[in-house]
């Protein structure tokens, strides 16, 4: 991170920069604490397509079964990404605290994930 960020970052930017970009981070995973969780998460999701496919079953798993559990991999990791969370901002002082639930409220980090499109004119970066 530090090639990024332009110094050495403290545990604590560390935490706060490997949150989602809507939760006032920037969203630099951190895998060594995110491979386990989403490991876990793809076998869920598709262990029954795995089940057909051992049994050499040519018929497609339910998909709304699928998404079910698609839905329930998305609804776990927001829970584990909110925990964090609380947990990234109960050990920030005051001041940077408040500057990550800042960063955090709705349409802070909207610049952060738009995708610039050219042929619309919305461009952020300046002609030479």
């Amino acid at each position: 991170m530090s090639a990024i960020t332009g110094h050495t970052c403290t545990c604590e930017e560390q935490d706060i920069l490997s949150l989602p970009a809507c939760m006032g981070g920037l969203g630099f995973v951190n895998a060594c604490e995110s491979a386990t969780p989403e490991f876990d998460a793809s076998i869920k999701v598709t262990t029954p397509l795995v089940e057909k496919i051992e049994r050499q079953n040519q018929v497609l798993p339910n998909l709304e079964d699928t998404r079910a559990l698609q839905a329930r991999a998305r609804k776990d990791k927001d829970e584990r990404l909110r925990k964090r969370l609380q947990d990234v901002k109960s050990s920030l002082l005051d001041r940077t605290r408040r500057a990550a639930e800042l960063a955090a409220q709705n349409g802070a980090s909207s610049w952060l994930t738009i995708i610039p499109v050219k042929d619309l004119q919305f461009t952020f970066n300046k002609p030479c």
